[in-house]
């Protein structure tokens, strides 16, 4: 079945995220029906195969203007299904920080379980898309927390991750925070050298020092009592990321083999990180849409 791709007037026209409504600072709902004042009527034939619910994690840092993109991909694609998304910056990731981002994760989780049901999983339930190491990490946040406050594993059906995970690598740490950066060298050189020195203090050093920090622990390993088991995991990277490098996404999908998960890994060659949408949209959505497919 073809994929149906947004021509340039369409997407000219979902080139923002205006009819998303604010949850808190990280968190965004779009529900299809009723929210355009100007056209209230209900969604024709909505289609019985599409999600209940679109759970979108972007990548750090990422602007509105960029995560439009997907969004209005996914709004010609499943024009029926709410998208949920949450957003991330570079604060968010650094120890001092999880207790606000529990708080403005909150609305996020409310409206997971507002969507879904977490006694008895739908096959339509959630689609999942996270991108790169800022997308995984709220993911594994909020994994974490549904669990605590369900006792049960986020109900996805198919988990797609673009471009993730990587490891806790200086290098490839550095690059990640940089994304989003202003260009300029003399405003983005000190940012970096900032973001240097509280990598360095809060990620690197305690791991040299042998100590285990729990976001990477939760992120790196595969935890399949945080995210339903039988959900179906679609890994698309490339050989060109320099910030995830493709030999960690593999040894990461492979481990989730081992553990006993559906994976499926999709190669991009010579993709830039998180640009493998943009290289090539058509087969990016024909790979979604028969990941959502394939659910479980």
């Amino acid at each position: 079945m073809e994929v149906p791709i947004p021509t340039a007037v369409e997407a000219s026209q979902s080139d923002s995220l205006q009819y998303f409504k604010r949850l808190s600072s990280k968190a965004y709902l779009y529900t299809p029906s009723g929210t355009h004042e100007r056209d209230s009527r209900p969604l024709p034939n909505p289609d019985t195969n599409a999600p209940h619910l679109i759970f979108l994690v972007s990548w750090m840092n990422a602007s509105s203007r960029h995560i439009s993109k997907y969004t209005s991909h996914y709004q010609i694609l499943y024009p029926s299904t709410p998208i949920l998304l949450v957003t991330s910056s570079a604060p968010d990731f650094f120890p001092f920080s999880i207790q606000h981002r529990l708080a403005t994760l909150a609305p996020a989780i409310s409206a997971i379980r507002a969507y879904t049901d977490e006694r008895q999983v739908s096959r339509n339930g959630l689609l999942v898309h996270a991108m790169s190491n800022g997308g995984g990490g709220q993911l594994a946040l909020i994994s974490k927390q549904y669990l605590t406050e369900t006792g049960q594993p986020l109900p996805a059906n198919t988990i797609v991750y673009d471009s993730l995970p990587g490891t806790a690598r200086f290098k490839q740490g550095l690059a990640t925070f940089s994304l989003g950066l202003p260009a300029t060298w003399y405003l983005r050189m000190p940012m970096q050298l900032m973001f240097s020195i509280l990598l360095l203090f809060c990620y690197i050093l305690p791991q040299i020092l042998g100590q285990k920090i729990s976001a990477l622990v939760i992120f790196n390993s595969v935890r399949p009592e945080f995210i339903r088991k039988e959900a179906k995991r679609c890994y698309i990277y490339s050989d060109g990321d320099e910030v995830v490098l493709d030999r960690d996404v593999e040894e990461h999908a492979k481990e989730a083999e081992r553990n006993g998960l559906r994976v499926e890994m999709v190669k991009f060659e010579g993709t830039s990180h998180v640009g493998h949408m943009r290289s090539d949209p058509a087969r990016y959505w024909g790979i979604v849409r028969r990941s959502w497919e394939g659910r479980a």
